[in-house]
């Protein structure tokens, strides 16, 4: 949060508003505008900041690679995202970026950094490294089909929720394999 300035976790309470609202699309974007933080906002925003917490306590020092990595792969996921993704705010700076940008360069270069960041975990340890991996893959997945649904496509507040969504169930399946398939 200090280092982001907490601008991922931002969008992340915006979405958590919007979803929250149960309201239509068109209602749910104009919720992600409103600079004033609802009390769903203020619930997620107390939950996974305990749950975030709760697993950074339980990983050790060998975890901590793919916690660093994670951050790496998840934020490559979500350039991926933008260029590939349907945009759901055509003024935003989603929107923006992703108009600018030469897409398929960006493609190319999200993969490597994909690929690059799924290959040395695996290579540091096969099964947290495949778990991580994974766990991207299924809430990249989440995330185009949540957008989609209730946004009409992704925005920056969307894309910021993806991160946080992404990175602390990086940490959850590092505490799951830990802990349950009890691997060191």
């Amino acid at each position: 949060l200090i280092i982001s300035g907490g601008i991922h976790m931002d969008g992340f309470l915006d979405t958590m508003d919007a979803i929250s609202s149960y309201k239509t699309k068109e209602e749910r974007l104009e919720i992600l505008k409103d600079p004033h933080a609802g009390v769903f906002a203020i619930i997620s925003c107390g939950v996974y900041l305990l749950l975030a917490f709760s697993m950074f306590s339980e990983i050790t020092e060998k975890h901590i690679c793919f916690v660093a990595i994670g951050y790496v792969y998840s934020r490559a996921l979500s350039g991926l995202s933008l260029v590939t993704f349907k945009i759901g705010n055509s003024k935003g700076l989603v929107a923006l970026f992703s108009e600018k940008s030469h897409k398929n360069i960006v493609k190319i270069i999200m993969l490597i950094y994909i690929i690059s960041c799924i290959i040395i975990m695996l290579n540091i340890h096969l099964v947290y490294g495949g778990i991580c991996s994974i766990i991207g893959i299924i809430i990249l997945i989440y995330y185009k089909i949540m957008s989609e649904k209730l946004f009409n496509g992704i925005t920056g507040d969307i894309a910021g929720y993806f991160l946080q969504i992404a990175e602390l169930a990086m940490l959850i399946g590092l505490v799951f394999v830990k802990y349950f398939l009890k691997i060191i």
